[in-house]
């Protein structure tokens, strides 16, 4: 990572000396060489905000519908300094053969009661060795769905912001890998 960091210091002094000798050493107006300036400026803001994403930070993506769990963090809601908690997973997508198959990726939901008590009892599996996998379900209820008398749906907030959508989590332990039988040498 630190060899990316010292590319990207280069590339942007290298456009730093490029767009200072065309400030100088051109017959353009003015108005257009200052225009040019405050572009460029505009993507050293915008190329390290989208850089994001690469230095760890949760990814602003949906997260899969089936994982393998690496590792969780919950961040309680703390309303002194206005911060409605969130949880963070960092997990491995699962194939179609239930299998981790690409790098791993942080993402964030917002905390909710019933999502940090999963999470909480994964994470607890997880320090004694277990190995767990998820996945998650948006409970979207349609106009189709009809809802028992007893049951009550609220909205409490959402992973996408849509209406009638809170992620809930399930885990389940994964059985340890079966080896093939060995060979006598």
């Amino acid at each position: 990572m630190i060899e990316e960091r010292i590319i990207l210091i280069a590339a942007y002094v290298v456009i730093a000396a490029l767009l200072l000798s065309f400030y100088f050493y051109t017959s353009f107006s003015k108005a257009f060489k200052a225009s040019i300036l405050i572009l460029t400026s505009f993507f050293y803001f915008f190329t390290w905000h989208a850089l994001e994403g690469l230095m760890g930070w949760p990814a602003n993506q949906d997260m899969p519908s089936e994982f393998r769990i690496l590792w969780i963090n919950i961040s309680e809601p703390d309303k002194e300094n206005i911060n409605s908690g969130e949880i963070f997973f960092w997990v491995k997508d699962l194939d179609n053969a239930g299998i981790p198959s690409a790098k791993p990726r942080a993402y964030s939901i917002e905390w909710s009661e019933e999502n940090a008590k999963t999470a909480e009892e994964a994470l607890k599996k997880m320090e004694e060795g277990e190995i767990l996998n998820g996945n998650m379900s948006r409970n979207i209820l349609t106009g189709d769905q009809k809802k028992s008398e007893g049951e009550n749906y609220q909205d409490t907030g959402s992973l996408s912001g849509q209406e009638g959508e809170e992620p809930t989590f399930q885990f389940k332990e994964v059985a340890p890998p079966t080896l093939p039988a060995k060979r006598p040498l």
